[in-house]
């Protein structure tokens, strides 16, 4: 673990440091897929940076909810504002919600800048999941698995010491990346198509890792509250694949039928 890093002689958290990184490197990777996809790449960027902001404070918000407030703990200035306690699905709504404001108003159609977006949002994810390794977050359960973390120190009781546990944040971090990958290589068939694809593959990637990760993350439904919200997110991005596919099926897919009536002789 490295929860703290120096910079330019100031003590810094390792969390901080790559929660700027994903972000950006969100920010160069849906840049240059929006440039491939036609769409102008300052306002990509200028809707981009809003919301990442926003998706920072619905990340903040949605820790807050389902961890802080079912706890009896109490809200404050300090604990709204802290660093740590970022939820990723409070993340991708709150960023989703500003940039669909956002995206009208500067001329750019909001379902080919959720497309483009889609591939940052899942390398952001997988940099990101890189300082919750080092600040040793969202751990997961024990595990016989050969290779594994263990934690020889910590400054807090919460996470098991020398116990190997399954490295959830790495399983995570390398997971979002294939969608990452091949969401930027990949040229959306129909509008929406990229975006939907990354709702239902991150949430089958999380409802896989929550089944490993052993830290509190809120109780819904007996179950903790972002399995349930990635099994939601699997089921809605799902749906919206089948729901393009058949659309293309049936309007430029194989066995189509033409709606052109046949002209008759005359």
């Amino acid at each position: 673990m490295l929860p703290k890093l120096t910079l330019l002689g100031a003590s810094v958290s390792s969390y901080s440091v790559m929660l700027v990184l994903a972000l950006g490197a969100g920010l160069v990777l849906g840049y240059e897929r929006a440039r491939r996809d036609g769409l102008s790449g300052r306002r990509f960027v200028a809707v981009g940076i809003a919301a990442a902001l926003a998706g920072v404070a619905g990340a903040r918000a949605w820790s807050l909810l389902i961890e802080l407030l079912p706890t009896g703990g109490e809200v404050s200035i300090e604990t709204a504002t802290a660093s740590s306690g970022l939820g990723v699905f409070g993340g991708l709504l709150g960023g989703s919600a500003v940039a669909a404001l956002l995206a009208k108003k500067l001329g750019l159609r909001r379902t080919a800048w959720l497309d483009a977006a889609a591939p940052g949002a899942a390398l952001g994810i997988a940099v990101g999941r890189i300082g919750c390794l080092l600040v040793g977050c969202c751990f997961g359960h024990p595990t016989l698995f050969p290779i594994a973390l263990v934690f020889e120190d910590f400054d807090t009781a919460a996470r098991p010491i020398g116990v190997p546990l399954h490295a959830t944040q790495v399983y995570e971090s390398l997971g979002a990346l294939v969608p990452a990958v091949i969401l930027f290589h990949v040229s959306a068939p129909r509008a929406g198509a990229r975006v939907a694809a990354f709702v239902a593959g991150y949430g089958l990637l999380r409802a896989a890792v929550e089944l490993l990760r052993a830290d509190y993350r809120g109780r819904w439904l007996g179950t903790s509250t972002t399995m349930v919200a990635a099994l939601l997110a699997a089921a809605i991005g799902t749906g919206l694949v089948l729901t393009l596919w058949r659309r293309g099926r049936g309007v430029d897919g194989p066995g189509a039928t033409s709606r052109t009536p046949a002209r008759r002789p005359s």
